[in-house]
């Protein structure tokens, strides 16, 4: 057969539907560093992909590098201590997460730059003067709830100060969803009274106030020290806080299973407590997600070992079908045992040693899953991968 009946195979010969296949199960780093600039075509191609979520981490080379390349492609950005990117590029934003972000990012963040902004979740600046913090933010409220972002929906704002209500507020008819922390109950009211269109409005105008009520001054301060320390496990890339009664980081629900199941709902009693928030094990295969755990705490806290579930199936030897492992975290504590003194932030640890350690056939409480580790340790990596594929969830 001559070579001129045979066609080539080369990229320029694929057609579009194989490239955008492919291209879905690449993150926009990953598709950036393995096509991008290869040829104009390919270059096209992922430009036309208007459903990109892109989250950016510690100013990553490559991440920043798409951001300038492919503007139009995103639609939801996460940035996560990312001070030196400007995103003021990305037309089509819909969905931005901002933590830990600058002075000058917060200005950015303008209906010019984002006409379809929908979803805004903003996490604490870099350290700067109060006064200038203060400024800042207070004026890009002032555009928010004045209806400067037409689309916008959603709004969260943690660890951004208290807002006092602004009587040169005019509204925003369309937005739904408001965690904001207002400075007293009436500034709380006032602006719920804005925003008639608001169905939950959380911050500490309402929960902080409902928290008093629930727990004593004490308990209180002791929350307030154990939340301090848990923003430090987060600032550390070790864990994600998503609900804290009275000083909630993330209104709504946490980020879905990769599968899309719900978790069985759990009933508390009710003068409980409940935190959940996301580990993030660093071996294999459990580094591939994040896992949602519950956090319960009794009318008896700090004297009584909180109650610690996974929210999720997680393929292990020492967790049970319900996701208990109680006794096993406690070997991972100081002493090997719970103590008034231990925080909620060094428990957080000892779960997510206890998934990052090989597994103690001997504490096991699942017996089939230890089995299986100890006579068919390929078979259960397969198993366990494959689990935590399915009802992990994101990493950020």
């Amino acid at each position: 057969m001559s070579d001129q009946s045979t066609l080539p195979m080369s990229l320029e010969y694929l057609p579009v539907e194989i490239f955008t296949e492919i291209f879905t199960f690449l993150s926009s780093s990953e598709l950036f560093k393995t096509f991008s600039n290869l040829n104009s075509r390919i270059n096209s191609i992922i430009q036309s992909m208007i459903t990109v979520s892109h989250v950016l981490k510690y100013d990553d080379t490559d991440a920043i590098n798409y951001v300038h390349s492919f503007p139009a492609s995103i639609v939801r950005l996460v940035l996560i201590h990312a001070k030196t990117v400007d995103f003021t590029s990305l037309i089509n934003l819909r969905s931005l997460t901002l933590k830990y972000g600058t002075l000058a990012q917060l200005n950015n963040i303008r209906p010019q730059y984002f006409p379809k902004l929908e979803i805004l979740h903003l996490y604490s600046v870099f350290h700067t003067p109060d006064q200038s913090n203060k400024r800042t933010v207070n004026d890009l409220f002032q555009v928010i709830l004045s209806n400067g972002f037409p689309q916008l929906r959603m709004c969260t704002a943690v660890r951004l100060g208290h807002f006092e209500y602004n009587e040169t507020w005019t509204g925003s008819p369309i937005l739904r969803y408001l965690h904001l922390n207002m400075k007293t109950a009436d500034d709380h009211q006032k602006l719920l009274l804005l925003c008639p269109n608001l169905k939950p409005f959380t911050g500490a105008g309402s929960t902080l106030i409902n928290l008093s009520k629930k727990t004593g001054g004490l308990l209180q301060k002791r929350l307030q020290m154990e939340l301090k320390k848990i923003e430090q496990l987060e600032a550390e890339n070790k864990f994600i806080l998503d609900c804290f009664p009275g000083f909630s980081l993330r209104c709504g629900e946490p980020l879905p299973r990769f599968n899309g199941t719900a978790a069985t709902t759990r009933r508390h009693a009710k003068d409980a407590i409940v935190i959940q928030g996301r580990i993030l094990p660093q071996t294999e295969p459990y580094c591939h997600a994040s896992f949602l755990i519950e956090i319960t705490l009794s009318s008896a806290y700090p004297f009584q070992l909180p109650e610690t579930v996974f929210c999720n199936p997680i393929y292990h030897p020492n967790i049970d079908n319900d996701g208990y492992s109680c006794c096993c975290f406690q070997h991972s504590l100081p002493g090997e045992s719970w103590a008034p003194s231990v925080t909620l932030a060094t428990l957080i640890e000892a779960v997510t040693r206890t998934i990052d350690t090989i597994p103690s056939y001997r504490r096991s409480l699942n017996r089939a899953l230890a089995e299986e580790f100890k006579n068919n340790p390929q078979e259960f990596d397969d198993n366990a991968l494959n689990c935590t594929l399915a009802y992990g969830r994101p990493r950020y």
